[in-house]
């Protein structure tokens, strides 16, 4: 099988602020596309990182968001098959290239396959958050400055986890309230409806 075959899959789309600029995550391609919204066209396809094995999975990008400035963009990357690309892919959009790689992970080197599959930034910019839906976590990091041109991206870990129910998948704020979706509940139980019917009548869920 040739890897490169795989069709490319667009996951995600956001645009800038004045509406001129758009990035598209690429799902088989391990890589965005950046798009010039006035001309309708790809400007330039921004690589992130490829294992040197064939046929390893992709790193799967997904979930994108820009920072305020919007010059750097971050990209969940839930399937990445080696630890150096598990996580969250801080991409400098002057140079175009990923230049920090914030891993959800308690070392270095920890095996990859937390998939982080949402993300969010502070309201003031110093901290991000990753749900890691593997983990049933959001991992907290701070953020650092974009400024190092590398081939290899420099790898922050987090300053903490928080807990969360059964497989976190978006995230956003409300005023300093960080809001956790998640998308499997608080527990497994019968496709029956009795789950959900306990958990109402235990006060858990308002009826």
């Amino acid at each position: 099988m040739n890897a490169t075959a795989c069709p490319t899959r667009a996951t995600t789309i956001i645009a800038n602020r004045a509406g001129t600029r758009a990035w598209v995550s690429l799902w088989n391609g391990s890589a965005v596309a950046e798009l010039d919204l006035g001309k309708g066209k790809v400007t330039r396809r921004i690589e992130l990182w490829h294992s040197a094995d064939p046929v390893a999975p992709g790193t799967h990008p997904t979930t994108m968001l820009l920072n305020r400035s919007e010059d750097t963009l971050y990209v969940a990357m839930p399937n990445a098959a080696t630890a150096q690309s598990d996580g969250v892919a801080a991409v400098d959009l002057k140079e175009g290239v990923p230049q920090r790689c914030y891993r959800p992970a308690l070392d270095s080197n920890d095996e990859p396959g937390s998939a982080s599959i949402a993300i969010a930034l502070s309201n003031n910019e110093k901290h991000l958050y990753a749900a890691v839906a593997s983990l049933n976590a959001v991992v907290v990091f701070e953020t650092k400055p974009v400024d190092e041109t590398s081939d290899v991206a420099v790898m922050e870990l987090p300053i903490g986890f928080v807990p969360t129910e059964w497989y976190p998948s978006a995230l956003a704020f409300a005023g300093n309230d960080l809001l956790i979706a998640s998308a499997k509940g608080d527990s497994s139980g019968p496709n029956n409806g009795n789950c959900a019917q306990a958990l109402i009548d235990s006060g858990s869920v308002p009826a």
